[in-house]
């Protein structure tokens, strides 16, 4: 009888602790929402923006190859961005090249995380265009912004939102 009493008081521990690192709670403002960022973040309406994805490992388009990873091309009236780069460079450029996209119309380079799958085509397409700038997260370590820079491209660390 002992044991199931030690084993329900383990498990309660247990699920108490789990559920304030894994579920935070978030701060409420005096109206019950979830807090916002001390600073609103920037938005306005965007007229004449298109949005093509450019690698995905779901295939929406016949031509284009599929692997696990993301990329996107984002073209407005002032700049055309490309969002992270996929896994794998030479797909990202045939891919690009599919879609009739010139790799030196890509102004700005945003990545969104370091993980493989996002920032692993990066290299070849730099190589392609140099002088591109790249937005990443100040997080990313040293070493990954130096070999950006290495290839030509201005790095813009981000710690926030940004206007771009």
């Amino acid at each position: 009888m002992n044991k199931i009493w030690v084993l329900v008081i383990l498990i309660v521990a247990l699920g108490t602790i789990l559920g304030v690192t894994i579920f935070p709670r978030h701060e409420k403002d005096k109206k019950g929402q979830i807090a916002q960022a001390e600073e609103n973040t920037p938005t306005a309406a965007a007229k004449d923006l298109s949005i093509t994805v450019s690698y995905d490992n779901n295939p929406y388009k016949e031509r284009l190859t599929t692997a696990w990873g993301f990329s996107c091309v984002i073209r407005g009236t002032e700049k055309t961005i490309l969002f992270d780069t996929g896994g794998d460079g030479s797909i990202l450029l045939t891919n690009l090249e599919e879609l009739g996209i010139n790799p030196k119309e890509i102004d700005l380079v945003v990545l969104s995380h370091i993980h493989g799958d996002h920032v692993g085509g990066l290299p070849s397409f730099l190589r392609k265009n140099p002088e591109v700038v790249v937005y990443l997260p100040k997080s990313f370590p040293k070493g990954f912004k130096d070999g950006v820079k290495e290839y030509g491209a201005k790095v813009v660390e981000v710690q926030g939102p940004l206007k771009i």
